[in-house]
């Protein structure tokens, strides 16, 4: 709906300073900057924009009574993160983080006014959104548990030779990443993000919970994960699956987040069964 939103301010480099922290917490990375003028964020896509800058009239700036922007959040976590970060960085309270069930049930937000008297929120819509997510060094028993879970289940629904989840010494090597979702205490689902050579990286380990099914925890993980690899540089995301009705909900998954088929990636042969998915990110 929005090409991008704009908000005055008369101090820039205090306000750019401001919402570099700010919206580093919501995962939007600078889109430009004319230094003493103005700037720009995404989230990954071209548009929409959040720009904050000198009022081209040249005149004051100030806040509109009834104005507000509201910034999407991934997760709980995030809402927290950026509501601490803009009260660090100077901003002023105008309501903490927490549910906020009068506007719907999911709704889980904090406001806080800029440097120049904006008002901001930031806020998850996302039921899914209460889960935490956390890089994991695979040391808890939680996760290995999961993580045996996910290989007998690749192996169930495989022929013979073509299961490539990778083993516990596998998802431990370097150029691996590990991340869990928790509700509390309690492991709801895992996923990991091997990097490859020329700005490549592979989706490996996407298993939920048998405990956690149908409740976004596989949506919440992908899309955690497409936003790190998007801000750590990676230019493409692809991933190995098979083919048959074990996984279809997955595929369904990929497909409604811009993964298309593709040719076979690394050191990956294409057979009958295996199937490969790909998605730009840039």
């Amino acid at each position: 709906m929005f090409s991008h939103v704009q908000i005055g301010t008369d101090d820039f480099p205090a306000a750019f300073a401001f919402y570099t922290r700010v919206l580093a917490e919501l995962g939007l990375v600078l889109s430009f900057v004319e230094p003493g003028q103005w700037a720009g964020w995404q989230a990954g896509e071209a548009r929409p924009l959040f720009i904050v800058g000198r009022p081209f009239n040249g005149q004051h700036a100030f806040p509109g009574n009834g104005q507000m922007v509201a910034l999407a959040a991934i997760d709980h976590q995030a809402v927290e993160r950026a509501y601490d970060a803009a009260i660090a960085a100077g901003g002023s309270d105008e309501g903490k983080p927490g549910w906020r069930k009068h506007y719907h049930p999911d709704y889980y937000g904090a406001y806080f006014r800029d440097l120049d008297g904006n008002k901001i929120c930031v806020c998850c819509h996302d039921p899914a959104g209460i889960f935490s997510i956390r890089q994991d060094d695979l040391a808890g028993q939680p996760t290995r548990d999961l993580l045996a879970i996910h290989l007998a289940g690749m192996h169930a629904s495989s022929p013979p030779g073509h299961v490539f989840a990778l083993d516990l010494s596998g998802l431990q090597r370097p150029d691996v990443t590990v991340w869990t979702a928790w509700e509390g205490t309690s492991i709801a689902g895992i996923a990991a993000l091997r990097r490859l050579a020329g700005g490549v990286a592979e989706l490996k380990s996407m298993r939920t919970h048998p405990a956690y099914l149908r409740r976004g925890v596989a949506r919440r993980l992908l899309e955690f994960i497409m936003a790190e690899a998007r801000a750590s540089g990676v230019k493409e995301l692809c991933l190995e699956t098979g083919t048959g009705p074990d996984f279809e909900p997955a595929l369904a998954l990929y497909r409604s987040h811009g993964f298309g088929p593709g040719p076979a990636f690394g050191d990956y042969a294409q057979s009958a069964f295996n199937q490969f998915q790909h998605l730009r990110l840039v």
